[in-house]
Parts: structure tokens; sequence; C-alpha cells
């Protein structure tokens, strides 16, 4: 069966808007939002499917870089470790990206910016 997923945004603002089982609601919708339709066949399963996790410091730099299957972690913040985990199924830097973009956002709610 296949499925079609409603996205709008780029990399850190990229998000899934709505999942329909008919192209021509999904397509409505993307219009109607300015984003787009992307196609998937459910229940189907890529041996090359893997993600990529980064693990960075307070100071932005890179600690730690794995690729791992099925496994998906949200952007964390480790503020005893000073740590900053992102996943990306794309792309070490967009991993890297999502990290320094949640931290920054972290930094300024912590000094009152936002």
């Amino acid at each position: 069966m296949r499925v079609y997923i409603v996205t709008k945004g780029r990399y850190s603002d990229y998000h899934i808007v709505g999942v329909y089982g008919n192209y021509n609601t999904a397509d409505k919708v993307a219009d109607f939002i300015n984003g787009q339709v992307e196609k998937y066949e459910l229940d189907k399963r890529t041996e090359d499917v893997f993600c990529y996790n980064v693990e960075l410091n307070f100071n932005g730099e890179v600690e730690h870089k794995y690729t791992d299957f099925d496994y998906v972690a949200e952007t964390e913040i480790w503020e005893e470790d000073k740590t900053i985990l992102a996943s990306s199924n794309k792309s070490y830097e967009h991993a890297i990206k999502k990290a320094r973009d949640e931290f920054y956002k972290y930094k300024a709610e912590k000094e009152n910016i936002t």
C-alpha cells in the first residue's frame, strides 16, 4: 500500500503535516500550505535505511558520530553531561545542524532572549 506524506520546511524546520492514502487529497493539502508530497510504500523496508547520530558538546563541536539501524533519537540536550544528541536519516551534516539549532534555542531560552 502506498501512502502520501505532506511535508513542509527545510532542515531543522522540516516536518510532517499529514499522511494520506489518496494522492489527490495530499496534493490539495500541499498546495494549500505551500508544502510538498512524498510517496512511500507502507511496510516496506530497505536494508540501507539507517540513521546518522551525532553528539555535540556545548561549544558546538562534534564529540561522536555513529550510524544505527532503526534508532532515531529526538534531539536531546543533556545538561549534566553538557551534550546535545541529534539524529537524521539524511546525513551527519543535517544531524549536526539539528543539534546546533536546538542548542541555540535552548541557550536563548536560558538567557531569556526568546
